[in-house]
């Protein structure tokens, strides 16, 4: 492939693929258990709240400019990302964080990255729900709402 030489970010190049199919959109961004509790989630918020799926820390996490490894966590920051992000509908102020624990988060490397998780939503004083996969999601959805409505 050609390398096209008029942008480059962080010392990567963009390459030219047209020859190849390289890129392909999925076909859905969460997984069947996921979209269940985005839709709940959709359609039954307290109406000032909504829900973002698929959220990167980066996104709505800022980190003090004066810490000593700033850069190194901006980049740790940019890998992660929440399963979802629940935000103010009229200031999108972030409010709280919803993960959904599959089979997946059994293991060591997903135990480390919920407890990273926690750590900087705990520090961003932003609440963080788990809910398991398999728990009742009408129950969770109580859960999330009676969360928001003592948050400030």
């Amino acid at each position: 492939f050609q390398t096209i030489n008029y942008q480059r970010e962080r010392g990567r190049r963009l390459r030219d693929h047209s020859d190849k199919d390289v890129y392909k959109k999925m076909d859905a961004i969460l997984i069947p258990s996921e979209k269940k509790l985005f839709d709940l989630l959709t359609n039954n918020l307290n109406n000032k709240y909504t829900a973002i799926p698929q959220v990167n820390l980066i996104s709505f996490i800022q980190v003090d400019n004066t810490f000593e490894n700033l850069y190194e966590e901006i980049e740790t920051l940019r890998k992660f990302t929440v399963d979802y992000l629940i935000i103010d509908k009229e200031t999108t102020e972030p409010k709280a964080v919803v993960e959904l624990d599959g089979k997946s988060h059994e293991g060591f490397s997903k135990k480390n990255r919920d407890h990273y998780l926690d750590q900087v939503c705990s520090k961003s004083n932003l609440p963080i729900i788990h809910i398991k996969v398999g728990e009742d999601f009408e129950q969770s959805i109580e859960n999330i709402n009676n969360t928001l409505n003592n948050i400030w």
